[in-house]
């Protein structure tokens, strides 16, 4: 436990901090995403899209980042890395994931489920 000058515990002040952070961003850049008949809520980034054409021919990267609370997940179970998932009604495949070291947040990197 990181404690403060003053005796505060720092890990729910970072927590505290956290949901705040996190509450202000969903505000402002709501994402709903679907997984496995949950529906939670969250933030994203916008989505990217790159294009490269090289042998042996054109591709197409699409993809996005969606934060969220681990607790808003049933059982606090996330998606794994490869499963796929909706957010505002488009599909992705999770290709990456993230969860906060105090183990509230969830940071998923979605891209075109294609890739």
């Amino acid at each position: 436990m990181r404690v403060a000058p003053d005796g505060l515990d720092m890990a729910n002040i970072d927590t505290t901090i956290f949901d705040t952070d996190l509450e202000n961003m969903i505000a402002d850049l709501p994402a709903t995403l679907v997984w496995s008949g949950q529906t939670v809520s969250g933030m994203a980034s916008e989505v990217s899209t790159s294009h490269d054409i090289s042998i042996p021919g054109y591709t197409q990267d699409i993809g996005l980042r969606w934060q969220g609370r681990v607790g808003d997940f049933t059982s606090s179970t996330t998606p794994p890395v490869g499963d796929t998932v909706t957010v505002d009604s488009v599909s992705y495949r999770v290709s990456a994931k993230q969860i906060t070291p105090d183990g509230t947040g969830v940071d998923l990197t979605l891209v075109d489920p294609a890739q």
